[in-house]
């Protein structure tokens, strides 16, 4: 058996991201959708100017038909002609969306190794070029290295609030449509996870609070209610104490706004309602979790419990399990006062 869920109806904002992350738009990822594949233009006229300039050589040195040779190897340099172009175009604008550089060195170490030892068997004048591309990369790998170490270790040093550095970091790099956008990505992957909770507990999504929006997901169980805040974040998250989080992300630092002190926040709210209507000795706890699969965390000094997806449901069963203070119509009662007073069948959506 699953657990009972309700779903408030999102708002209107969150409603408009979704629109807008539709293909043609920005997605939650932040890259830019459409524009000319120079990647595949530039490999399909390498291959076809190749093939033109050693078949026009073919027939030119080969056979008597020179005009046809002398043709085919001129349209074959003007197709390498138009790869070049496509390369550069492909070049820059892969180093401007920032690459992972050291997984493609990496990648291209990989490659040299496995494809440049038969070319030099066959053409062992290829032998210092593959040298020298081979010491390009260890170089390469070796500097980049040492670029993310440094920025690492300045991510580990506490931020000092108020700089101009940390000012410039602080500015949104995505617009307000896209940021919503991965919000609601991540509390769809939270809404699935806390699916596989058993039907001693009740799912809320999307519960208004007064004056403070709505929080991610309530959930009301044996232990009592735990409220969820869902963030989708790339990149290092670091919580550095005091309430300071920063996220190192593509080589960038900058500091995010606080989600313990933003769940804590969204629990006392909770609180408050539960003892506006009479319930105000039920536990009420704050749950943290960072949804995006490429999320590296470090948030041992954060002051709420922060954990991945598929952590949640077995902290909160184990809660459930330490701390058995609601029997089962407790829990419904509960669950019916953060509700209100026309509570409706579970799996439908509740009105605001």
């Amino acid at each position: 058996m699953t657990a009972r869920t309700f779903q408030f109806p999102q708002y209107a904002a969150e409603r408009s991201a979704q629109l807008t992350s539709a293909p043609g738009t920005y997605p939650p990822s932040g890259r830019r959708a459409g524009g000319r594949p120079w990647g595949w233009l530039f490999l399909l006229s390498l291959v076809g100017g190749i093939w033109c300039v050693v078949s026009g050589y073919v027939y030119w040195s080969a056979t008597l038909e020179r005009d046809a040779g002398t043709w085919l190897m001129l349209g074959g340099m003007g197709l390498l002609a138009f790869s070049a172009v496509c390369f550069c175009l492909w070049v820059w604008r892969f180093v401007h969306g920032n690459p992972p550089w050291g997984r493609l060195m990496l990648l291209g170490l990989a490659l040299n190794y496995l494809m440049g030892r038969p070319l030099m068997g066959a053409q062992p004048w290829l032998a210092p070029l593959e040298s020298v591309l081979d010491w390009g990369l260890l170089i390469g790998l070796v500097l980049r290295w040492r670029q993310l170490r440094r920025v690492r270790s300045a991510s580990d040093r506490p931020v000092r609030l108020g700089t101009p550095t940390l000012a410039r970091n602080t500015v949104a790099q995505n617009d307000e449509a896209t940021r919503w956008a991965a919000g609601t990505v991540g509390e769809n992957i939270v809404a699935q996870t806390l699916a596989r909770l058993g039907n001693d507990h009740v799912v809320i999504h999307n519960l208004p609070l007064d004056g403070r929006g709505d929080a991610d997901h309530v959930v009301v169980g044996p232990a009592g209610v735990v409220v969820v805040e869902t963030k989708y974040l790339a990149g290092r998250i670091v919580c550095q104490g005091g309430g300071v989080w920063t996220q190192l992300k593509r080589d960038e630092l900058r500091q995010i706004a606080d989600p313990a002190a933003q769940v804590q926040r969204a629990a006392d709210s909770v609180a408050h309602i539960l003892g506006c209507r009479g319930l105000p000795d039920v536990p009420v706890y704050a749950v943290l979790v960072m949804a995006h699969p490429r999320a590296e965390l470090d948030v041992a000094r954060s002051s709420v419990l922060a954990v991945r997806p598929f952590e949640l449901v077995p902290q909160l069963q184990q809660l459930a399990r330490s701390r058995p203070g609601l029997h089962a119509a407790r829990v419904t009662t509960t669950a019916n006062a953060l509700l209100g007073s026309n509570a409706p069948t579970p799996g439908t959506q509740v009105r605001r």
